[in-house]
């Protein structure tokens, strides 16, 4: 598969708005618990530098018993999979985790007020949507992982800003159609085919897909030669000829898969595959397709408690161990060494801006306002 850009976007409004609220966190660099912390950082790798294989595994674990034998890991993982590598962690190495699972929001807020507050017990490793792992980068709250041996296996568009955070699964945007209503040489196979053949209510939007609104504007100028105010036209004529806006790529996939609407005009691969593999009517783009990326990564706190367990746990969660568990439970993961539920080869891969979605979060937003509202119902669900 060719990449065509870096970064992944997200919804970033409320964001912005939660880092706002809890202040402006330290950097890693400042104040005294930051400054230990730092320290600690440069303990850890010096004492694995020049250790290779079990031998550099073994001193982590070495390192991370010894500094209290637990490792804090806030994540918006779903608890099915992340209860899963968890035991598998602790099973392996003998160190307990501390699973805190939330919403994505919910971490950017204890994260950031930990940090703030000089926390001395805060997260040893934020696995969360790329856009929060971002904003995170920022703030100074992430401590770049280096020289590690599993990061060295993925490609480099998966290890973001000189390893301040790492891919560990990507969902992928791609329009889902009910294959009884949508025939299959109506079956579209490029995203101008599923903005201008699908009009007079066969369609739905999904209503919150601010990302994949930002990488199609952009796509169809690079593609199709149009200006930004023609690729905005374009989709806002689409959204016209929609029947609602549904909020929720799983809600508004089965309500495709049940028949209530043709065609949804972008939402996640991976809910269509699970659809189709439980015998619903569905189907998605195939290669050679171009398909939107969004991931979602792992990274380390420059705060971490434990950094050497920090450390251990991020590796093993993107190693081809951790992987595989997060991949039985239907994630599509970026490790390029794991095959379950891998994205069929051959795809254009267009990985979503997201710097460019996070810094122009306000005019996405309001766009993507525009286009529910364009449609013939308004959003119907979930709004």
């Amino acid at each position: 598969m060719r990449l065509r850009l870096r970064g992944a976007g997200l919804v970033v409004l409320p964001l912005t708005l939660a880092l706002a609220a809890c202040g402006a966190p330290p950097t890693a660099s400042s104040g005294s618990e930051a400054g230990a912390a730092a320290n600690g950082w440069n303990e850890v790798y010096d004492a694995i530098d020049g250790l290779t294989g079990e031998a550099r595994t073994q001193k982590l674990v070495e390192l991370a018993k010894a500094d209290g034998g637990i490792v804090r890991n806030y994540s918006s993982m779903n608890g099915d999979e992340g209860g899963a590598l968890t035991d598998a962690f602790t099973q392996k190495y003998g160190i307990r985790v501390d699973f805190y699972r939330a919403s994505a929001q919910g971490i950017i807020q204890r994260v950031t007020e930990e940090v703030r507050a000089g926390y001395a017990n805060g997260a040893d490793v934020i696995a969360s949507n790329g856009t929060e792992l971002i904003q995170f980068d920022r703030q100074g709250i992430l401590e770049p992982i280096r020289d590690s041996p599993v990061v060295a296996e993925y490609p480099p568009e998966a290890v973001e800003h000189n390893g301040a955070w790492v891919w560990t699964y990507v969902n992928y945007y791609t329009p889902v159609w009910n294959t009884n209503l949508v025939s299959p040489s109506e079956a579209p196979k490029d995203w101008m085919q599923v903005l201008t053949n699908f009009g007079n209510g066969r369609c739905v939007l999904e209503a919150k897909s601010y990302d994949w609104l930002a990488a199609l504007v952009g796509y169809l100028g690079k593609t199709q030669g149009m200006s930004e105010d023609q690729a905005i036209q374009t989709v806002k004529k689409a959204a016209s000829g929609c029947k609602a806006a549904i909020s929720g790529n799983s809600l508004v996939t089965n309500m495709v898969a049940s028949g209530e609407y043709d065609i949804v005009l972008a939402s996640y691969h991976i809910n269509a595959r699970q659809g189709k593999a439980d015998g619903a009517p569905m189907d998605w783009f195939a290669p050679p397709a171009t398909v939107f990326a969004r991931p979602n990564g792992v990274a380390v706190s420059a705060t971490a408690p434990n950094p050497a367990g920090a450390l251990l746990f991020a590796e093993f969660m993107l190693s081809d161990e951790g992987a595989g568990v997060i991949a039985k439970y239907d994630r599509t993961v970026a490790n390029p060494n794991v095959t379950e539920g891998a994205l069929a080869p051959g795809y254009e891969v267009y990985p979503i801006d997201l710097e460019s979605v996070i810094d122009e979060a306000d005019k996405w937003q309001a766009l993507y306002q525009e286009l529910d509202g364009l449609t013939a119902g308004g959003c119907v669900e979930g709004c």
